[in-house]
């Protein structure tokens, strides 16, 4: 993140940074805005170690993951990364963890590890935010694995349009208000 001082001040977010900055962490924006992302928990690693195991196995494979029902992809990656510069001085990235074609339309997938319902995701903001980047995406996928029950889960959104519009006018909402509030703590500094 650049500072004020006479340079202009780019910000980059994610689905992350976003959905910190909604649910009140603004000191873990701003830190991980100057790259301080914090520990990782247990939690967190068992989902990320997970989640490079089944990118693994969807490489070797070319199917998805065995406990998500090991169905062979048509036209897939896994990892796919997007940067997309939404004003001259706010940009969005985001990497989906899986992108395949069923009957030419274009599904996202993201793996999730613990117990929080899918529900949760499918009435939250990550989908739209992920229709942003990839626009031409028709549907998301939420897959999840619970490894306290050993449950398998599923939820699939339908993005539309009006998905896209409402995700572009949140992050720029949330850009504008983390630029507002840097800008107002280098004036604080500026006149201590």
């Amino acid at each position: 993140l650049q500072r004020l001082h006479g340079e202009r001040m780019n910000i980059k977010l994610s689905y992350s940074l976003i959905s910190w900055w909604l649910a009140g962490d603004y000191e873990g924006v701003f830190k991980a805005l100057n790259g301080d992302w914090g520990e990782t928990s247990e939690a967190a690693q068992y989902g990320i170690d997970k989640h490079k195991e089944w990118e693994q196995e969807v490489r070797n494979t070319g199917c998805l993951p065995k406990v998500f029902g090991g169905e062979p992809l048509e036209r897939w990656g896994t990892e796919l990364t997007r940067e997309l510069e939404l004003t001259d001085w706010l940009k969005l990235k985001g990497r989906v963890d899986l992108c395949h074609f069923v009957d030419g339309e274009m599904h996202l997938v993201d793996f999730k590890t613990g117990r929080t319902p899918l529900s949760t995701y499918a009435n939250g903001i990550q989908h739209k935010i992920y229709k942003v980047l990839f626009p031409e995406a028709q549907v998301f996928d939420y897959m999840q694995f619970n490894q306290h029950t050993q449950e398998v889960d599923f939820q699939r959104v339908h993005l539309s349009p009006k998905m896209y519009e409402e995700a572009v006018d949140l992050i720029i909402t949330v850009g504008c208000d983390i630029r507002a509030t840097l800008e107002n703590m280098g004036e604080q500094n500026g006149n201590a």
